[in-house]
């Protein structure tokens, strides 16, 4: 990792190896400053650039990237968002009607600017238009930097199932500017605390016990001492990704099969939610099975309270639940497969004993329905206090 300064800031520079390629992740205060500029090592000789900028990024963020486009020899073309609003491929044709209207090929950029939703896209459509065209990325929130980089999110089927379709495509370049606005609030923030969780479970102790040291900071919306958290967990999410290890590579999937099955059963669960009940869940069927010990859970569980990631209350059957999540196993494979922490670090696939499964699948369901029942009861006293 290097540092550079920047007129009177300090940018924080690493380069991270990911399969097939690496990517040169810029990040610090007014790291958008040079943007321009560093894009021309993509390319040689700067012709076009296609700028791919997501819904609710604000107009003075896309003023600054079109300046720095110009100011790095580009003619820039902002490709307008598609009118379907969703993760689909009738998005990403939309798009790629867009690039071939532009005439831009192999030895031009694409840079996307925005959310998790908005890199996938374009992480996507890179990968297909001409064989593969270079990709640079400004993620705009916490949670987009995380997952857009190592594991871009995958495209939804059209009214079927979410997350996909997708190829091995991964950015050349990312650009983090820690003065960008809301980055330590929102739904964003609290989905990146979520993943920083479960990313320190598979990289070890070390990530974990000094994410844990600086959680109180973090949760209080330090964006500097996330941002120093955040590189590292990049850094680690991207070894993942490239590891030679088929069994490594799988960790990156912690904390997505139980929250897709979730995401299936009860509407309107944030992805912060869906992540930790993820985490949750998972780890202790890695303990019903044996796998894992019970410290794991303590030290896990501590730090998702300590970041404010609670519980969901819902009233949800065990059969219910069971499907969903088989459906969501099987949907990518064919053997019934879930990603355990074995031990802080060491996260693999594993087969699942039946009896422990069914077991921890009705523990959780019945605890949720009396958080559900917990909260009706609130509910009641505090409408007879106000009527008091």
């Amino acid at each position: 990792m290097s540092e550079e300064t920047f007129g009177a800031v300090l940018v924080k520079r690493q380069t991270m190896a990911l399969p097939g390629t690496s990517c040169d992740l810029r990040m610090g205060h007014g790291a958008l400053d040079s943007m321009g500029k560093e894009l021309r090592s993509l390319t040689g000789k700067p012709r076009l650039a296609a700028a791919f900028i997501g819904e609710g990024v604000s107009e003075e963020i896309s003023q600054e990237v079109r300046r720095q486009l110009s100011d790095g020899g580009f003619n820039a073309v902002i490709l307008a968002s598609p009118t379907d609003k969703s993760c689909t491929l009738k998005s990403a044709e939309e798009l790629i009607e867009q690039l071939d209207a532009a005439g831009i090929t192999a030895d031009d950029v694409i840079l996307a600017v925005g959310d998790s939703k908005t890199l996938g896209l374009a992480s996507f459509v890179s990968g297909v238009w001409c064989g593969g065209t270079p990709l640079a990325v400004v993620p705009t929130d916490t949670f987009a930097l995380l997952e857009g980089i190592a594991s871009p999110r995958a495209l939804d089927v059209e009214d079927g199932r979410g997350r996909m379709i997708s190829v091995k495509t991964y950015p050349r370049m990312a650009f983090f500017d820690l003065d960008l606005p809301g980055l330590v609030e929102g739904d964003a923030f609290e989905a990146a605390l979520a993943l920083s969780v479960a990313t320190a479970v598979c990289d070890g102790n070390d990530a974990l016990a000094s994410l844990a040291g600086d959680a109180e900071s973090i949760a209080a919306g330090n964006v500097d001492v996330f941002a120093t958290h955040l590189l590292e967990l990049v850094r680690s999410r991207c070894k993942l990704a490239s590891a030679t290890s088929l069994a490594m590579r799988q960790a990156l999937s912690y904390g997505t099969v139980f929250a897709r099955a979730l995401n299936e059963l009860v509407e309107g669960c944030p992805e912060a939610v869906l992540i930790a009940e993820d985490l949750r869940f998972s780890s202790r069927l890695a303990v019903g099975c044996g796998k894992a010990k019970i410290d794991l859970v303590y030290a896990q569980d501590a730090l998702l309270e300590r970041f404010g990631l609670g519980e969901v209350a819902c009233d949800v059957s065990a059969q219910e639940l069971t499907d969903a999540v088989r459906a969501a196993c099987f949907a990518h494979s064919n053997r019934f497969m879930f990603p355990l922490p074995e031990a802080i670090g060491r996260v693999r696939l594993s087969s699942i004993d039946d009896d422990a499964f069914a077991a921890n699948i009705a523990a959780w369901c019945d605890s949720r329905v009396d958080l559900l029942a917990d909260l009706d009861e609130n509910d009641v006293v505090s409408e007879t206090a106000s009527e008091e």
